[in-house]
């Protein structure tokens, strides 16, 4: 897995791609969120239109990172899921937990309101 920090409308995105899976790499995403806590960051959009599975214990690390952001009263954006990527949220009842957008604009643009 692959995770790429850019900003875009003074937004923070997380690009990810890959597969969001229990590999040691994967703590990038966790990291990555941390770092732009640190920073002060509490509204962060991770693209995941280039992920090409998740598996549950990928599901837990983006659990890790959005429940972090909570705690600092932010939010997780998550943007671009792929059908079955997005099918995963249902079938384990945490859609409801994350902010989910079908486009990185109406992600950020939410962000940027909040931001």
């Amino acid at each position: 897995m692959k995770v790429k920090s850019l900003h875009q409308d003074e937004v923070p995105v997380l690009e990810v791609s890959g597969k969001l899976d229990g590999a040691a790499d994967n703590n990038k995403l966790v990291a990555a969120v941390k770092e732009l806590t640190r920073a002060g960051e509490l509204e962060i959009v991770v693209d995941l239109g280039r992920v090409r599975m998740i598996t549950s214990t990928g599901l837990g690390l983006l659990m890790r990172a959005r429940n972090r952001l909570e705690r600092e009263h932010g939010t997780l954006h998550l943007c671009e899921l792929t059908p079955r990527n997005e099918n995963l949220l249902y079938v384990t009842q945490t859609r409801p937990l994350f902010k989910v957008y079908p486009h990185r604009e109406e992600a950020v643009e939410a962000a940027h309101m909040v931001h």
